[in-house]
This record gives C-alpha cells, sequence and structure tokens, in this order.
C-alpha cells in the first residue's frame, strides 16, 4: 500500500510530487518490491538571502549579492536510493533508484514534481539531477559554463543552471504513519557545491571588433570539478548525518547539525573526510571555464561583469585566462592571502558565498598582455569551431610557426570536420577524445583527411552514432593512439593507428592493399571487407560478423576467432588459427599449417578450401550439397579430420549422397516423413524408410512419423527448429534426444518418441535449448515383476542451466518404469502429467503440476509401502502382509496377512483368495473388490469400507461382522 507524505521545506522554495505515473524506470528487485511505495511532496518559501548562494535557480543581481528564483521545467532535482542492497544500511555504490523531480512553476516557491512514486529506502536529495543508467555511483562535477550575450538574462541568471548542490540524507524506510498527509513535516536545506565568482573584465586599447571569448579560473593544481560521490562520508559513522522521521517530522536541531557537517564535508572536496571519492580515476580535474557563445564585443576602458561558478575549497592561488578573437591574455595569477585575524574568514576559504575578483585587464598594446596564441587547449565543440576560426582570421601570424591543438584531459570533443592547415593534434590524456559527429547522434557525413596532421601523444578518434565517415588519407607523421567506431567508418587508408575498435559498421575499401594492426569487432559489430586486406591482430566478439566480398581477400593471424564470419571471396588463415566461431564459406577458405575448429564451419555449395588440414576439435563441418562436396579435387578439398561433418540435406538424393559418403546426415529445408517403403520415392522428395535411417541423425527440419519406426540405437540431435509429428498410433523409437542450446524442439500433440531404458548410466534426454513436449514421452513397460523400487527401469531427462522443458502432455513410462529428471534450468509442467521423480535443487524456475512418482508397479514383494507414489501397484508371487495407503492395489496372489493400519487406503481388488484385518479401529478402506474368489475378515478391529463389490461368484466370510461401511452397517448382512 502506497502511503502519500507532504515533506515541508522550510528553508528553500522546492516542492515536491510524485505523480502516478508508472512508466518511470526503477529497479524492482523483490527486495525493494517489498519495501513497499510512497508519494512524496516537498514544499516551502524561500527565505531572505544575503551574500550566500544555497541552490540552482534564476538569479536576481543586487551589488555583489544574489537572490534567486526557481525556473519551471528548466530546474530539476534529484532523489537517489543510497541503501538499495540493504534496507538502513548506506552503500550508494551503485544507484537503482533515481528520481527526477521537475519545476512546476517559477519563483520565489516551486512545486517540484516526479513521474514516480519511491520506493521506501534512504535519499539523497540533489540538485541538479542526472540519469544514472548504467548503475554506477552519482556523480556530479561542474560543466563547461556558456554566457549567451544574445540572451535576456543576466550573467548571474546564465550562471545559477550550471550549480550542483546536495541536502543531508533522510531515511524514508519509516516514520511515516500519520493518516493526514498534510500534517507531515519534512524540512530540507541544500549546500551548494560551488562558490560563484564575480569577474569584471576591461579591454584596453583593443582592435575595433574585438570579442572575448573565454575566461577560465583555475587553483594552484587543476581545481576538482567534481566526481563520485562518497555516500558513506555524506552518511556519516552509524549514519550519524542521516535525518530520520518520527510521525512525518525531522527535529530541527539535528537538521541544523547534519547541515553543518554537510558544508564541512563539501569543503573538504576530495580530501579523506570529503564529499568525493579520492580514487584518482573517478575524480574530474580542470579548470573552471566560461565559454561566451559567440564572443562578446567590449568597450575599450569600461569594465564588463561575468559570473563564473568555481569548486568550493582552500585555494592559495588562482590562476587566471581570457581569451578573445586577437589573442589571448598572459595567464595572471592572483595569490589568496591568508587573514591574519583568526577570528575573521579566511580568504582563502572559498564558500559558498560570492567573491568579487578585481578587474581583469586585457591591454592589446605592444608589450600588453595579450598575445597570440600557438598551443590551443580544447575542451569543447565550442572551443574547437572557435579557435579553427581564429587560426583562420590570423593565418598570417601562423606562417612557419607550428599549432598545436591540445584535447584536454578526460574531454570528449565532437566536431563534425577538420582543418585544411596544418597543425598538430595531441591529447591530454588517454581519456580525451575527438570525435566525428554529433552530439545528438544526429546523422552527418564527414571525410577524415589526416594528411595535413601530426599525431602528438593520446591522439584518440571517435566515429560518433549518426556519423558516416571516410578515413581517406592517413596522417603526416606520428601514431594515432585509438580509433573507435559507433557509426558507419569507411577505411581507404591506415597507417599506424594503435587499436582500431569496432562498434557499428566499418568497412574496409581501397584500391591498394590495406594492412590494420589491431582490429576489434565487438558486440554486434559489423565489418565488411570489400577490398584486400590483412588483419595483423584481430578480435571477432561472439555476437560480431565479418563479411568478405566476392572479389575481395582477407588475410588473418594464428589467432582465434569467436564471432560469426561470411566469406564470399578469399579468407586466409595463418598457421595456428582457431574458429570458435561460425565461418559461413561460400568463396574459397585457404587454411595454413595447424587450422583448429572448435565452432563451425558451413561448406556451401560451389565453396572449396585449399586441401590443408582442418582439425575439429569438439567442432563441426556443416556441407550444404554433400553431392558437389564429395566431388571436389585438385586440391580444392575440406580436408576434416575429427569432430562432426554433417550434410544439411534438403531431399532424398542428397540424403543417399552422403549416406554413401559417409557424412553424418542433418535434415533440413522443410518437413521429412518417415514411410513404410520408400523404394519409389523421388530423389526430390523427403521420404525415408526407417531402414535407411543407419546412423544417427540431427534434425532442422520438421519430422512427420507416418510409420512406426524403431530407431533404438539411433540418437537424434535437433539443431535447428523442428517439430516431431505423427501418424495415430504412429511411435518413434529412438536410443536418445538432444536439443542444443538455442534451439526449440517441439513434441506435438498426438505424437509419441519412445526412448529404451536397458542404459541407466546417462541422460536419454539432454535439453540444451528449449524442449516443448505437448504429445509423449516415454519408455516401454518392463514385464517382470519387481521386489523393490530399486528394479524400476528409468530413463533420465537432464535440464541444463538456462534450458527450458515445457510439458503439456505426457512424460513417463509404463509398467515398472520411472522417468527421472534433473532440472538445472527450468521445467514447466503447469498443464502436463509427469510419471517420475524430479531433482530440482539447483532449477532455475520450476512448476509442479500433475506428477506421479511412478506408474503400474507389477510387485513381487510382501511389503508393498516401497511402491508409494505409483498410480497402481499389483502384486503377485508373494504373499502381501503391507500396503501403502491412497493407492490403488490388486492382490493376485493368495495372502493370508494383510493388516491394515490406521488411516486411508485406495481401492482393493482381490483376484486370489486373501485374509485382511485390522491393527486398530481406525482403518478405511474407499472400496473393496473380490474377483471369483473369497475374500476373509479376520481379527478383533472393524474395518470401514465404503463400497464393497462381488464379480464372478466372488464371496465374503465375515464371520465377527468387522466390515462395516460408512454408516456402521455390515456387509456380509447386505
Amino acid at each position: 500500500m502506497k502511503t502519500k507524505n507532504v515533506l515541508f521545506a522550510l528553508c528553500l522554495p522546492i516542492a515536491f510530487t510524485a505523480c502516478q505515473n508508472e512508466e518511470f524506470v526503477k529497479d524492482y528487485s523483490q527486495e525493494l518490491k517489498n519495501r513497499g511505495e510512497i508519494d512524496v511532496i516537498l514544499s516551502a518559501s524561500y527565505p531572505k538571502v544575503g551574500n550566500s548562494v544555497d541552490t540552482r535557480m534564476s538569479a536576481e543581481e543586487s551589488g555583489n549579492s544574489l537572490s534567486f528564483l526557481w525556473e519551471q521545467t528548466t530546474d530539476k532535482l534529484g532523489a537517489a536510493m543510497m541503501d538499495e542492497e540493504n534496507a538502513g544500511t548506506v552503500n550508494g555504490a551503485a544507484i537503482y533508484n533515481n528520481y527526477p523531480f521537475i519545476a512546476q512553476s517559477s519563483g520565489a516557491t516551486s512545486t517540484f514534481a516526479s513521474p514516480s512514486s519511491i520506493t521506501k529506502g534512504i535519499y539523497l536529495f540533489y540538485n541538479s539531477y542526472k540519469d544514472v543508467l548504467d548503475r554506477e555511483a552519482l556523480s556530479l562535477s561542474l560543466q563547461t559554463q556558456e554566457y549567451d550575450p544574445t540572451s535576456a538574462k543576466t550573467p548571474a541568471q546564465q550562471m545559477a543552471k550550471y550549480m550542483n548542490m546536495v541536502a543531508p540524507m533522510v531515511n524514508l524506510n519509516e516514520g511515516i504513519k500519520l493518516a493526514d498527509a498534510a500534517a507531515f513535516n519534512l524540512p530540507l536545506e541544500f549546500v551548494n557545491l560551488y562558490t560563484p565568482v564575480k569577474v569584471p573584465v576591461q579591454f584596453k586599447n583593443a582592435p575595433e571588433g574585438t570579442k572575448l571569448t573565454k575566461i577560465t579560473i583555475n587553483g594552484g593544481s587543476d581545481f576538482v570539478l567534481g566526481g563520485k560521490l562518497n555516500p558513506k562520508v555524506l552518511a556519516g559513522e552509524l549514519n550519524a548525518n542521516v535525518l530520520t522521521v518520527t510521525d512525518g517530522i525531522i527535529d530541527a536541531t539535528k537538521m541544523a547539525k547534519a547541515k553543518e557537517t554537510i558544508e564541512t564535508i563539501v569543503q573538504a572536496g576530495s580530501a579523506a573526510a570529503g564529499i568525493y571519492t579520492m580514487t584518482n580515476e573517478d575524480l574530474v580535474k580542470g579548470a573552471a571555464e566560461l565559454s561566451i557563445k559567440g564572443g562578446m564585443a567590449l568597450e575599450n576602458d569600461k569594465a564588463q561583469n561575468f559570473w563564473i561558478l568555481i569548486p568550493r575549497g582552500k585555494y592559495t592561488t588562482l590562476k587566471i585566462n581570457a581569451e578573445t578573437t586577437n589573442g589571448n591574455m598572459t595567464e595572471k595569477i592572483i595569490n589568496v592571502p591568508a587573514s591574519t585575524d583568526p577570528e575573521a574568514k579566511n580568504p582563502q576559504d572559498f564558500t559558498s558565498e560570492t567573491r568579487v575578483l578585481s578587474t581583469i585587464e586585457l591591454n592589446f598594446n605592444a608589450g600588453g598582455n595579450v598575445e597570440q596564441p600557438y598551443e590551443f587547449t580544447i575542451n569543447s565543440t565550442t572551443d574547437w569551431n572557435n579557435y579553427i576560426q581564429y587560426v583562420k582570421d590570423h593565418l598570417e601570424s601562423y606562417i612557419g610557426r607550428d599549432i598545436i591543438f591540445n584535447i584536454g584531459a578526460g574531454k570528449s570533443v565532437y566536431v563534425t570536420s577538420l582543418p585544411t592547415f596544418g597543425f598538430t593534434l595531441a591529447g591530454g590524456d588517454s581519456d580525451s577524445k575527438l570525435i566525428l559527429g554529433k552530439e545528438d547522434k544526429t546523422a552527418v557525413t564527414a571525410q577524415l583527411d589526416l594528411s595535413g596532421i601530426t599525431m602528438g601523444s593520446n591522439v584518440n578518434f571517435v566515429v560518433g552514432e549518426g556519423a558516416v565517415v571516410t578515413l581517406s588519407k592517413v596522417q603526416k607523421s606520428g601514431t594515432v593512439a585509438s580509433l573507435t567506431n559507433n557509426g558507419t567508418l569507411t577505411v581507404g587508408a591506415i597507417d599506424n593507428i594503435t587499436a582500431l575498435t569496432n562498434n557499428k559498421t566499418l568497412n574496409f575499401k581501397s584500391s591498394a592493399a590495406l594492412t590494420v594492426p589491431n582490429v576489434e569487432n565487438v558486440g554486434e559489430a559489423t565489418i565488411k571487407v570489400q577490398s584486400e586486406t590483412t588483419f595483423t591482430v584481430f578480435t571477432n566478439e561472439a555476437k560480431a560478423n565479418i563479411t568478405v566480398d566476392k572479389d575481395a581477400t582477407l588475410s588473418l593471424p594464428g589467432t582465434a576467432n569467436a564471432g560469426m564470419i561470411v566469406n564470399k571471396g578469399t579468407l586466409n588463415n595463418a598457421n595456428g588459427f582457431t574458429n570458435n566461431g561460425t565461418i559461413d564459406n561460400f568463396g574459397t577458405l585457404a587454411v595454413t599449417t595447424t587450422f583448429t575448429n572448435s565452432g563451425k564451419i558451413i561448406a556451401r555449395d560451389g565453396s572449396e578450401s585449399n586441401n590443408a588440414a582442418i582439425t575439429n576439435i569438439n567442432g563441426t563441418v556443416e556441407v550444404i550439397n554433400p553431392t558437389t562436396y564429395a566431388v571436389l579435387a585438385g586440391g580444392k578439398q575440406y580436408n576434416v579430420s575429427g569432430g562432426t561433418t554433417t550434410a544439411i540435406v534438403t531431399n532424398r538424393g542428397d540424403f543417399n549422397a552422403a549416406n554413401t559418403a559417409s557424412i553424418s546426415i542433418t535434415l533440413g529445408g522443410g518437413e521429412w516423413t518417415i514411410v513404410a517403403d520408400a523404394s519409389q520415392s523421388a530423389d526430390a522428395s523427403r521420404e525415408l524408410a526407417a531402414t535407411e535411417i543407419t546412423a544417427d541423425l540431427s534434425l532442422q527440419a520438421d519430422l512427420n512419423v507416418k510409420e512406426t519406426a524403431d530407431l533404438n540405437s539411433r540418437i537424434f540431435t535437433v539443431t535447428g527448429a523442428s517439430t516431431i509429428k505423427a501418424a495415430e498410433k504412429k511411435t518413434l523409437t529412438i536410443k536418445s534426444l538432444v536439443v542444443a542450446q538455442g534451439v526449440t524442439a517441439t513434441i506435438a500433440a498426438g505424437a509419441e518418441v519412445i526412448i529404451p531404458n536397458e542404459d541407466t548410466s546417462g541422460a536419454k534426454i539432454e535439453v540444451k535449448g528449449t524442449l516443448n513436449n505437448n504429445g509423449t514421452l516415454s519408455t516401454p513397460e518392463v514385464a517382470a515383476a519387481v521386489t523393490a523400487v530399486s528394479g524400476v527401469k528409468v530413463f533420465a531427462i537432464e535440464v541444463a542451466s538456462g534450458a527450458t522443458l515445457t510439458n503439456k502432455g505426457t512424460i513417463g513410462g509404463e509398467q515398472n518404469t520411472q522417468a527421472k529428471i534433473t532440472v538445472n534450468g527450468n521445467l514447466d509442467n503447469g498443464n502436463g502429467t509427469i510419471y517420475g521423480a524430479s531433482t530440482i535443487d539447483n532449477a532455475e524456475y520450476y512448476k509442479k503440476g500433475t506428477v506421479h512418482k511412478l506408474p503400474k508397479i507389477l510387485a513381487n514383494a510382501a511389503d508393498l509401502t516401497g511402491f508409494v507414489g505409483a498410480t497402481e501397484i499389483e502384486a503377485v508371487t508373494t504373499a502381501v502382509t503391507t500396503i501403502p495407503q491412497n493407492t490403488k492395489i490388486k492382490v493376485g496372489v493368495e495372502s493370508v496377512a494383510l493388516a491394515l493400519a490406521d488411516g486411508s487406503y485406495g481401492e482393493l481388488t482381490f483376484t486370489a483368495a486373501s485374509t485382511i484385518s485390522a491393527s486398530s479401529i481406525s482403518a478405511v478402506v474407499s472400496k473393496i473388490t473380490v474377483d471369483a474368489v473369497a475374500l476373509t475378515v479376520g481379527g478383533s478391529n472393524d474395518i470401514t469400507c465404503n463400497d464393497f463389490v462381488k464379480e464372478n461368484s466372488g464371496s465374503l466370510v465375515d464371520d465377527s461382522s468387522h466390515l462395516k461401511d460408512a454408516d456402521g452397517a455390515v456387509w456380509i448382512s447386505k
């Protein structure tokens, strides 16, 4: 049941509302489901703000102070669950539930609505909301800021949208019990992660039209702009900073104390007791940047104010840089003095309060602080476009000079073209990326002409999603560290690329032979080879695909293939090559010395090899046309040894050809029929007589049994979708049935597949894929009576992990037999019947349905209780003394000492003279039938019998009147 809660925030103008839109994606693991859900509303009006900033919202500037307003639809707050794994214990290493709350109105007060109710838990409320789709930890970082001079919003108002903040965690697992939602009071206060800095900028003697394009601020070393949050530090020892709810209310003193602690944690940044994890790879470092969209012309000798956020922290030095359309300011270093008054605020502590820099002057006079840049650090698409244009606008200044474009450390920069002038390209670190494409993934076509580029260190190219790129010319010099394709890339030239990774579509097409140093074809990616190409090192993952065109050649090294290779041209494999995937060969498969096949090779009609040895080790060669395959000669043969070579035959003529060539056979191409006599059947037909099936058989087609087929020495393996059908009363007997992984086999309604039970050492039916039984899976009856259940013959069925057996028919044998099913995968018997026992300890899914442990048992034992669970027991040879309850039993041998204990007994039929008695007064028999013999009732206790029938002159001897009906009437008197 969902509980609705109104949570009042006394210090912020925000309101969270959770609506009833269940389309919002959440993690519904069972443990989280069991917690229940609540609807959350957080509401308040905004109090007066002095010289501090506590929230992200629109801003109004008064001198150096800022006040704020929420903006409808723009502001979005988040609520991330911190205790997914164990309710009440903060972890936060992976975020499963993360809810957005969107501003519904503008102003000092706003409601915030979420598309979903929220699961109970400990929550970190934060600003601004971000998607956490990969179940990673929550991370927040300061993004590149942008000021648009054409916008009606002021610099302060535009700065506000980049703010991030957090509130103390709140435990919403308990304490919310009041019926009146409006009575709940939950004050929340946020802590801002950044310091707003006012930066006055002034030009001096700037050439007419000069525009300011960027301002950056950094510390003595790089700022920590953000990273993965440290939930355990935020929560505190023993959840000391986690606020609890009592009848919907949080203690105001605890709130104030928790906020004060969070302020300290935020101020510590990435230190041991700081808000971010200390792992360097989880941190985002660099300068705080303000990019000015389109640039802004400033009037000489008149200061223009800009606002920029920097991370909170303690700084003794600030480094200021400014860029213009006519040169860049030399770096200005500001030394921040410590306070001389221990009671006063320390200027080196940059908190959430606003700070103001002295005017930054850019002097364009000769000898001033503005100079021509030759090295450009690029952190965004705007940087890329601006710097290219800058060089074009000042080409005379760069004649004979080296130009260096350096992609910032950890930055991904989207571009749609490369400049035509020469330059050196480098990356700040191994995570720096130049992405050919658009960030919104819309279509773009580009030429990757590298001929004017000298490659420095850490050059990582990416073809973006939606991009179609042709690599037409190689670089001037140097090495490309990596080229990753997420779109469509055609390689027409290649040189010195350390790693080429394909995640989508990669074409190799060139008039000259291509040698590719290192190719990784990953995921479900596709490579198409359209010309002569050599992979020095390659990876082709299990779901990936390589296609070689008809007139193309691909040469592979002596390593392993895991995926699909479709060869229509020539595929050369170096010594030591191993195929663990599939090679579908339409052309020429040329192997060298050692070629191991542990996967599948498909030999298409008209294809050939080079008569070099192919060693099958647990592999398969599938022959599509056994007639043409068998006559390959002149060094074009497939020289296969070991494993399985099978022909996929589509008609009777191919079947006979494969039989003659001693190639194992797979039935394919359509429905096959087993008939009584196929001697007159045409080669184009799919008719076979059972006597013609002289070896094990694989199925990739339906099989219709129109004549009973006894193939009890043949193993049938289903390697493609197949249904076994049968005419009425026509059965198929086979040694065993195997359903391959990833394949679905069906036993049709009315069909019966019989599995012998002579050998019980292994599974007779192995389900590695999916088996749907709508008919009967059985084993022949055993005529000889058994003395114990150990004498019952079994046939074993094994369902592998990940596999499924669905039974809507019958599984089990007849007399004195039993199916034994070991389930490591899934067994659904909800609409079927099983005569047997199932081992389900390791089952992934099990639905029992109707199960009888044993069918009819023909027994030679005095004590029949060992056969409990049988549908019927017939006793022969040995006199019966003890029987199980609730079981139909037929006694066919004289038994003079059959004693019934307390309990309910099933139907008893006597065809040999017998004596029964009761050892207590509570024995009840559903029915007794006496057939042509006399039944004597002895002993001193009554037996209740609900029905008594005498057939073929059968008789009852009951001198003491102990056999009575349910009303107490004596049966001897009826």
